[in-house]
Order: C-alpha cells, then structure tokens, then sequence
C-alpha cells in the first residue's frame, strides 16, 4: 500500500467517524465516491460497464452508505445510552445498599475510573457493531471499515483502562 492511499483511508475513516456525530448526509457524497471508486477497482465488469450501468451501481453504493451511517450511528448510540444508564443504576443500588455515600463519593470514583472506564470501552466495542444488518458481501464499505476501526480502538482502550486499573488501584 502507497502512502497516498495509507493518508486516503485515513481521510476516510476521518470523515466516516466526523459524520457518526454529524450530518451523514453531508458526507455521504464524498464517502459514497469513495466506496465506488473501490469498487471500481475491485470489480473489472463495473470498471468495463457503460455510464448507465455504473451510475445505477453508484446510486446503489449511496442509498446503502447512507443506511449503513444511520444503522452505525443508531447502534453505537444506543449502546452509550444504555452503558450510561447502567452505571448510574448500579450508583443507585450502591448507594442505596450503603456501599457508597455521598461522603465517600469522590474517593469511591477515583478508585473505580479505570476499571470503569475499561468495562464501558469493552462493552461499547461489543455493543455498537453495524452487524448484520449493514454487512455488505465483502465487507469493505466505509462505514464497516469504521465499523471495525471503533471496534479495535475500544477494545484497546478497555485493555489499556483494564491495565491501569491493575496497576494504578
């Protein structure tokens, strides 16, 4: 692989993670572009095909990039949504079975922030996958490519909190 193309994944994968907390809309034409563009070079039939064909294909690639967005956008928002509500039900239960007191609160959040932060990077790596749902056959569209990106980035994030959590605490 060039260093243009290592620096045109990274601009990808930039504008994919910028339009999950954005406007997918706005990035979809250049996303949808880019994944046409591999497809093009994946698929010597498309790359050979007359214009009417290829932009048939194209607007197939932008209708599903801009599904894949919503569905990745919607899973690993939820998945924020119900990690945080989970810990502040498991605060409550700690609370009200005595295990913390509004006393000890702050030292029982510095002693719990790695560990804690380890679990909600684990589980958000686990939870907030596109799945079936927005799989293509190969797999390689954008938003899977950032799909599998967050993936690894939480799980080493959860390994690196995990870490500290044993060594620091």
């Amino acid at each position: 692989m060039s260093q243009k193309e290592v620096n045109s994944d990274i601009l990808e994968k930039i504008f994919a993670f910028i339009s999950l907390f954005t406007s997918i809309k706005f990035f979809s034409n250049k996303l949808s572009k880019l994944d046409f563009g591999y497809e093009l070079k994946r698929n010597k039939q498309l790359a050979e095909a007359d214009e009417k064909t290829k932009e048939t294909v194209y607007d197939g690639i932008h209708e599903n990039t801009l599904r894949r967005g919503r569905i990745l956008r919607q899973k690993t928002g939820s998945s924020v949504l119900i990690l945080i509500v989970a810990g502040f039900i498991a605060f409550a239960f700690a609370i009200v079975f005595g295990r913390i007191t509004f006393e000890t609160l702050g030292d029982t959040i510095r002693k719990i922030k790695y560990p804690a932060f380890s679990i909600f990077f684990f589980a958000l790596g686990t939870l907030g996958r596109i799945g079936w749902q927005g799989q293509s056959y190969k797999g390689n569209t954008i938003y899977e490519r950032i799909d599998n990106f967050i993936l690894w980035s939480t799980y080493f994030l959860g390994m690196l909190f995990g870490i500290l959590s044993l060594i620091l605490v």
